[in-house]
């Protein structure tokens, strides 16, 4: 490559390097690429937005009191202490929270059988419904965290329909 064609590519690198400065007060430097109007409207964009930084920091925070919470309403129901790292029990009792707190489970506290069949049926969604209420495995519920909700609905599907 010649010395012309090097100084033109290293140019045009430059060319594309933007500071913007982030709602947070904080600045970076970035590389946009398209046309003039498009990389001075992401600028703007990006000049109303906090840094990448901050944002992590924040939803950090967010996710730290949700566990938090979740700790707070799991002791006061008297559900059994989860057991693994730290780090996975604080986000094992955000899912047990939302899994316990579903609207399955909120049709399963209020529904009444109407005959034997619905009784049995119900009965098992009882037994498993309390079945999550003693896991303690922090595991378990990372693990199945996409489909606790649905084991609960199947349960009441069968009562109902």
């Amino acid at each position: 490559m010649s010395d012309d064609k090097r100084a033109s590519v290293q140019k045009e690198k430059e060319m594309a390097k933007y500071t913007v400065n982030y709602s947070c007060g904080h600045s970076e430097v970035i590389q946009l690429y398209g046309k003039c109007s498009e990389r001075e409207k992401r600028i703007s964009w990006l000049e109303q937005r906090i840094c990448p930084q901050c944002f992590k920091k924040e939803k950090e925070e967010e996710k730290r009191i949700a566990n938090e919470q979740a700790a707070k309403e799991a002791k006061e129901k008297g559900l059994p202490n989860l057991i693994g790292s730290i780090k996975q029990i604080a986000w094992a009792e955000t899912i047990r929270k939302n899994a316990l707190s579903s609207s399955s489970n909120q049709v399963l506290e209020n529904y009444i059988p109407k005959d034997e069949k619905e009784k049995v049926l119900y009965e098992k969604a009882k037994e498993l419904r309390k079945y999550l209420e003693t896991e303690i495995s922090s595991k378990w519920w990372i693990d199945n965290r996409n489909t606790v909700d649905c084991y609960i609905r199947n349960s009441l599907n069968n009562i109902i329909y």
